[in-house]
């Protein structure tokens, strides 16, 4: 609540200014508590008062009472008197006389049961008497027996206000009599002014009617009238009790009452309660008075010290204006300590500030150095991926050549091989393939230091990847006369999370090693074991010569073969250093122990912990037939006479197909146009558009808008295919050719077309 009545605004404000603003947040709550508890004091001050009220009531009510326990006394010693019961009235009114000698304020009355006087002592013995008008009171007398008390009422025989008693005298077992005694009004008020009522109080007598008998204020306007009906309301059925009433003239009364049990009677007084806070009133004045006197003390002090706070303050500025303009920084002497310490941070600060500029200068110099060498690892691995990227389109498109040519001669389409030349065919394929695996391990390679090649992580079950692994190291390993044993391939155990594609890839590089650096007719193995809860470790056993232990740690690093390239073992150092980044990327861990009687080298991968698939176990081997349609056409548009020369003997091998080539895009796109060919074969680098191009020209033309096109590009690299796969080729396949996959492709395309079927877009990645 206080920070929203600080001022606001822009405005810088003095340092006094804050601390008169200060003192006085100090001093507000403290005087509002006070002003809070002098409030709380004051109500109960006033409920103290209340009923000190009720009980001074209570008092005077009692000494009321004790006025008309005298009289019954005095009534109930005359009902007793021989004289009264014998029917000597003369005599009884000359006791009578003599026992009210001293109650001026009272009268005697003998009267019968129906209410005619017969005494009454303020009237000589025998003279007429007038009939009592307190029916009532008499009935009452006679039905109980007992002494009663009457409301107010006029004497017949007085013409006085008088509170009447009467004790009735019982002769023979009946009432004969009924001896009353008058208490006048004036009595009543004697009784009130015998107490020490406080000055200002208002102490009035009233009967169970609320007729007024005697009041402390104004007697001879109120005594006899009815009390107001307010009163009368907030009176009824209470024995006693506080109250607050508004005069008709307009004054505020505190009031109490209290009513005799006996009786019915009450006495009732009210303060105006101005006097009640008279006494209230004036310390709080001086409270508040002591609470601005504070304030206003407070106010000046905080001004005196702003003062002397201000002129250290302002001594600093000097050394601050030093400081911004590089001077040297000197702190003149002041009066407050903290002031005295800001300074000497001012001077610390200029030393450190003169300590970093030269920092500064120095680092700037050094991050001018790193941005030249920044920029230079940049030129250098932007040429690098340059390179890689030429590389590898470069030596892709003569082993598309080299490899297509060699898969053609393993067909009997052409005519059978001799054994020799089979052979031969074998060490082309071989060593064909063998380099396009170096071409892609360094491939990768490079992606992972580059952070561009990423896993995708699924479910993968054991047996299924296990035996596919196994089925492509069966030749290779019978060819080197190592027995594989596989085990159960993995069965019962749970799925792993990891790359299908990248967890068979190492699994065939560690199976590829352990047959390569085996002895001969030596074994490997594979085993399972789950590691924990959470891992699953795949192990690779052999039974090879171990590495030595001065080499272990040279392992893992990229073309590093620890000395095997002094013998007749082919490999490029690669395959390990991919393994271990390839199950890092999964979020595995790969580990290796070794002894001369052969080494184990083992992954550590996670279990799956998604919902349970259906296993599905893939094709053990691919299909091997040829397409299963026949007699199309096929353009095919490429600028290498090797590669056109390939591919058109590998569509020779297939029923009724007619190849129509062209060597650039323009050609292509005519042709295309004149011959409506069934399905289009396009290079991507051709020599006058790129393959881009042609495609588009080609959907937006309505003779060859629907036609199939497969792309054959050396472009090997995931953004290549990614980018041909988004521009709308059917199909991207990647070479070197693999035979059995194009025709595949073309199968699917052109049955897809036949059927009227949208086609797929697939990608097949020669690997």
């Amino acid at each position: 609540m206080l920070p929203s009545l600080l001022p606001v605004g822009n405005r810088p404000r003095s340092l006094q200014f804050w601390l008169r603003w200060l003192v006085i947040a100090c001093i507000v709550p403290a005087a509002s508590i006070a002003a809070f508890l002098i409030w709380e004091s004051y109500q109960r001050e006033r409920a103290a008062q209340e009923r000190d009220m009720i009980a001074t009531a209570r008092a005077l009510m009692q000494t009321v009472d004790a006025e008309i326990n005298t009289i019954h006394s005095i009534l109930q010693v005359l009902a007793a008197s021989q004289t009264l019961r014998s029917g000597n009235l003369e005599a009884f009114y000359a006791e009578a006389k003599a026992l009210l000698a001293n109650q001026v304020s009272s009268n005697l009355v003998v009267h019968d049961p129906t209410g005619q006087q017969l005494i009454n002592t303020v009237r000589p013995f025998g003279s007429p008497l007038p009939r009592e008008n307190t029916a009532p009171m008499i009935d009452r007398a006679i039905a109980t027996g007992k002494p009663v008390v009457s409301d107010l009422f006029v004497g017949p025989a007085t013409g006085k206000l008088v509170l009447g008693n009467t004790v009735p005298v019982i002769v023979d077992g009946e009432v004969r009599y009924l001896v009353g005694m008058g208490m006048f009004a004036d009595r009543l008020a004697e009784v009130l002014q015998r107490q020490k009522i406080p000055e200002g109080w208002v102490v009035g007598i009233l009967d169970r009617s609320g007729t007024v008998g005697a009041l402390t204020f104004d007697p001879g306007n109120y005594v006899g009238t009815k009390a107001p009906a307010r009163f009368m309301e907030r009176t009824a059925g209470a024995d006693e009790g506080a109250f607050e009433i508004v005069t008709p003239k307009g004054v505020t009364m505190l009031g109490g009452f209290s009513r005799s049990p006996r009786t019915g009677w009450m006495i009732a007084f009210g303060v105006p309660a101005i006097v009640v806070a008279k006494g209230l009133i004036q310390p709080l004045i001086v409270n508040v008075t002591f609470s601005l006197l504070v304030l206003l003390v407070g106010v000046v002090l905080a001004n005196a010290i702003g003062m002397r706070v201000t002129r250290s303050l302002d001594a600093l500025a000097a050394p601050a204006l030093a400081l911004g303009s590089s001077e040297k920084v000197t702190v003149p002497q002041v009066e407050i300590k903290e002031v005295a310490a800001l300074g000497n941070a001012l001077a610390k600060a200029a030393e450190l500030i003169e300590t970093r500029a030269r920092e500064r200068d120095k680092a700037e110099q050094g991050e001018r150095r790193m941005l030249v060498e920044k920029q230079a690892a940049d030129d250098a691995n932007r040429a690098k991926s340059e390179f890689l990227a030429l590389m590898s389109h470069e030596l892709r498109t003569p082993m598309n050549g080299i490899l297509g040519f060699a898969q053609l001669m393993t067909r009997p389409y052409y005519g059978e091989l001799n054994d020799k030349q089979r052979e031969f065919v074998g060490h082309i394929l071989s060593s064909g393939r063998h380099l396009l695996g170096l071409i892609d391990d360094v491939l990768d390679l490079s992606k992972i230091d580059a952070g561009k090649l990423s896993v995708s992580n699924e479910r993968v079950d054991l047996v299924p990847l296990v035996k596919s692994v196994i089925a492509t190291l069966r030749q290779p390993a019978e060819k080197s006369g190592i027995a594989i044993q596989t085990g159960d391939y993995g069965a019962g155990l749970p799925p792993v999370l990891a790359d299908r594609v990248r967890l068979a890839q190492v699994l065939i590089n560690l199976g590829t090693n352990a047959i390569k650096y085996n002895r001969p007719n030596g074994t490997v193995g594979f085993s399972f074991q789950e590691i924990g809860e959470d891992k699953l470790r795949i192990a690779i056993t052999d039974t090879g010569e171990g590495i030595p232990p001065e080499r272990r740690a040279e392992l893992f690093q990229p073309f590093n073969r620890l000395g095997a390239e002094s013998r007749a073992i082919e490999g490029t150092g690669i395959g390990l250093a991919l393994s271990r980044r390839l199950v890092e990327l999964m979020g595995g861990s790969i580990g290796f122990t070794s002894s001369p009687e052969g080494s184990v080298f083992w992954i550590d991968v996670s279990i799956y912990a998604g919902a349970p698939t259906a296993e599905i176990e893939p094709a053990m081997h691919a299909r091997d037939g040829l397409a299963g349609v026949a007699g199309f056409s096929v353009l095919h548009v490429e600028d290498n006479p090797a590669n056109r020369v390939l591919l058109r003997n590998v569509l020779a091998t297939l029923d009724g197909v007619t190849v129509i080539e062209a060597a650039d895009g323009e050609t292509g796109l005519a042709l295309a146009r004149q011959h409506r060919p069934d399905l289009v074969i396009l290079d991507i680098n051709l020599s006058d558009v790129d393959g881009y191009e042609v495609l588009a020209r080609l959907r937006a033309t309505p003779e060859a808008a629907g036609t199939p096109v497969l792309a054959l590009s050396a472009g090997a690299l995931p953004g290549d295919i990614a980018r041909g796969l988004e521009a709308g080729f059917t199909a991207y396949l990647t070479k070197p050719l693999d035979v059995r996959t194009f025709l595949e492709a073309v199968d699917a395309a052109l049955s897809r077309r036949a059927a009227g079927d949208q086609v797929t877009v697939e990608t097949k990645e020669q690997v």
